[in-house]
Order: structure tokens, then C-alpha cells, then sequence
């Protein structure tokens, strides 16, 4: 295959991650460099392995990797918590909004029915005082 051709893979799927041997990712970063090839990743990590590891490689992954891992399900939970508040928000919100309009409607019947008395007494006293 030819550099291109893996890039372009490479660009259509967006990993957050990449693995693969180191020479392969120093020949690929090489030919990108020297090619000035416009590549649009956001990775957030690029993982080695099957050839020989540097102990400073080896102290960084086991140093970093767990915090990473961490840091993926804090931030996981977070979204979960955040996204149950937002959704509770909402429904109190609609709730209050149907209990306005319940309140509104309950009135208005309140004071038909206490206009409809008051014009019944009204027709009651004229009505008497028609008779007398």
C-alpha cells in the first residue's frame, strides 16, 4: 500500500489512538514531515509495542497509561452525572410549567363558578323584590 493510502484510512476512521511499531510510526511521521502531507487527527494517544522499548518508554507508559485509563472514567462518570442532572433539570422544569398552567386553569373555573353564584344570588334578590 502505498503512504497516501494509509493516511487516508487513517483520516476517515479519527482514532483517538494509534498503535503500531515504532519504526513504522517514525517512517510514517517521516514521510508526513518530508511530504508536508496535511493530516488532521486528534489523537490523544500513540501506543507501541512488539519491538524493543527504551526503559524510559517503559517507565512513561507505566506511568501515564493508568492516569490515562483514570482519567477516562472520571471523565466518563462525569459526563454520566452531568448528563442526569441536565435530564432532572428538564423534567422539573416541565413539571413546574405544567403546574403553572394547572394553577392558571383551576383559577379561572374558581372564579367562573364564584361569578356564575354571585349572579345567581343577584337574579334571587332581584327576583324577590320583583315579587313583592
Amino acid at each position: 500500500m502505498m503512504m497516501p493510502t494509509i493516511l487516508q484510512k487513517i483520516e476517515k476512521y479519527n482514532p483517538a489512538v494509534i498503535q503500531g511499531y515504532p519504526s513504522s510510526l517514525y517512517i510514517m511521521s517521516r514521510w508526513i514531515s518530508n511530504n508536508n502531507y496535511p493530516i488532521k487527527l486528534k489523537l490523544k494517544a500513540i501506543l507501541t509495542s512488539s519491538e524493543n522499548l527504551y526503559d524510559f518508554q517503559e517507565v512513561m507508559f507505566n506511568t501515564l497509561l493508568p492516569l490515562y485509563l483514570r482519567n477516562r472514567v472520571f471523565m466518563t462518570l462525569s459526563e454520566a452525572f452531568t448528563s442526569e442532572h441536565a435530564a432532572r433539570m428538564t423534567s422539573m422544569s416541565a413539571a413546574t410549567e405544567n403546574a403553572g398552567e394547572l394553577i392558571e386553569a383551576l383559577t379561572l373555573q374558581r372564579n367562573r363558578e364564584r361569578q356564575a353564584a354571585i349572579t345567581a344570588d343577584l337574579l334571587d334578590i332581584v327576583g324577590g323584590a320583583n315579587a313583592l
